[in-house]
């Protein structure tokens, strides 16, 4: 049987421990020796998550890098792992190390300021525990509760986030008083909106969209818990 080794040194490596900060002079240093080493493939890192941080963070060309990796290392074959999309420019960098500091200090005390809110957060791992992503409540204290969830794309499609998000409610409902829920998705997120469908979530009335501001671009979901215990048996158990 013949084993062929596939290094992530620069994928994997910079994501893990340098926070995707391996420039690509970095990689260029040792780009012919790697070429060298004999692995059946190097995987690159061109995927949308790098693109957003060489443009945006390390403010450097992330095609030219990759035809650096071209030129440097001719004789092994250039993969890359990832979803087939790019992450979009949404949440800016930090302002300095002192305001990220005191952001993860406000997170950890799961609460708000003024005690209204409560900030709840689970992680999803798969049968064999690997991680999988997230589901997070924000819960008021009139009893509505604000959802949200992440997934890896490679975890999609196998009912995790379902499964997921209604232990959540059944959490929320049981231990917390939650008696309605609100979800903001994408209008072109069709995954998400059938996700919240199936969950007995509906569009929010318009009036509700103005008075939370939902942007243009999203919508505001809605699921009255109490009326939803009558008629799913999920939420009877």
């Amino acid at each position: 049987m013949d084993v062929g080794f596939i290094d992530t040194t620069f994928r994997d490596g910079s994501q893990s421990l340098w926070a995707l900060g391996l420039r690509a002079g970095m990689m260029e240093a040792v780009a012919r020796s790697m070429d060298r080493a004999g692995f059946e493939a190097i995987e690159v890192p061109v995927t949308g998550i790098f693109v957003k941080k060489f443009v945006r963070d390390l403010k450097e060309d992330p095609w030219e890098m990759s035809r650096m990796m071209a030129r440097k290392m001719p004789d092994t074959a250039k993969i890359c792992i990832g979803g087939a999309f790019f992450h979009p420019f949404e949440a800016p960098p930090p302002r300095s190390i002192d305001w990220l500091r005191e952001r993860f200090a406000r997170l950890e005390s799961r609460q708000s300021a003024d005690g209204r809110e409560q900030w709840l957060n689970w992680v999803i791992r798969t049968p064999a525990a690997e991680l999988a992503g997230y589901v997070q409540a924000t819960v008021r204290a009139d009893g509505s509760a604000a959802i949200a969830y992440e997934l890896a794309s490679r975890h999609w499609g196998r009912g995790l986030a379902r499964q997921a998000a209604q232990a959540m409610i059944r959490e929320l409902a049981e231990h917390y008083g939650v008696r309605a829920l609100f979800a903001v998705a994408k209008r072109d997120n069709s995954r998400s909106l059938r996700l919240l469908q199936r969950l007995g979530f509906t569009l929010a009335a318009p009036e509700l969209h103005e008075d939370r501001r939902i942007e243009p671009g999203e919508v505001l979901m809605c699921c009255d818990l109490e009326s939803q215990r009558e008629t799913d048996p999920v939420m009877r158990r």
